[in-house]
């Protein structure tokens, strides 16, 4: 019997991926007069943004970037632009739908707690659903690991078999299947097409994971 919804936030509530894309290449044209080509990006996407991802774009631009200078520009215009996100095509059916069936809902990502808040706390009705935050800050490995999944069923009281996740990406659906839990793909206009792991099965619709 399922107990629990969790959903991935970047990507898969909001469509964060693309304000993000565009938030590093309007850094790196004003800077290095440059844009991180769609396939590149690509490539980053269910991951967090380490060091791994600045290094590609140091090579990329021919000369080391300031990390710092960069992951400000990118907190500010999360500030000026998660607000006024809305949450993708049936996402708010979904949280509607387990909050009536009395299910509880949590929410795991590769993003920090902060970069959370510029939307929800611009949207309580949607924050008030949420019963469990696991963001980056609260795990050692992000996804693929599936450490967050499994903080995640501890903290909301259910079992991998008691909970289902909702992914936009292969390397997050990868986390969640690595703990066991029913996974669903809801890509994006980057991750269409992309390869998900088995046994993930796609989002068509909300009733489905209720029936």
């Amino acid at each position: 019997m399922i107990k629990a919804l969790i959903f991935d936030f970047d990507g898969t509530m909001i469509d964060s991926e693309w304000l993000f894309f565009e938030s590093v290449n309007s850094y790196l044209a004003k800077n290095f007069k440059y844009r991180i080509p769609f396939e590149d990006f690509q490539k980053g996407i269910g991951s967090s943004a380490d060091g791994t991802f600045y290094e590609r774009i140091s090579l990329a631009v021919g000369k080391q970037i300031n990390t710092a200078e960069l992951d400000e520009w990118i907190i500010q215009d999360q500030k000026r632009n998660y607000g006024a996100a809305c949450l993708r095509d049936g996402i708010q059916d979904l949280l509607e739908k387990a909050h009536e069936q009395q299910w509880k809902i949590g929410v795991v990502s590769n993003s920090q707690l902060k970069e959370l808040a510029f939307y929800f706390d611009r949207h309580p009705a949607v924050n008030e659903k949420i019963d469990v935050f696991v963001t980056i800050d609260d795990v050692k490995l992000g996804k693929p690991d599936p450490e967050g999944y499994q903080q995640c069923l501890e903290h909301l009281g259910v079992e991998s078999s008691e909970a289902v996740a909702i992914e936009d990406s292969p390397l997050g659906a990868k986390a969640a299947v690595a703990a066991n839990i029913l996974t669903y793909a809801y890509p994006n206009v980057f991750t269409e097409g992309m390869d998900f792991p088995q046994p993930v099965k796609k989002f068509e619709q909300v009733n489905e994971l209720f029936e």
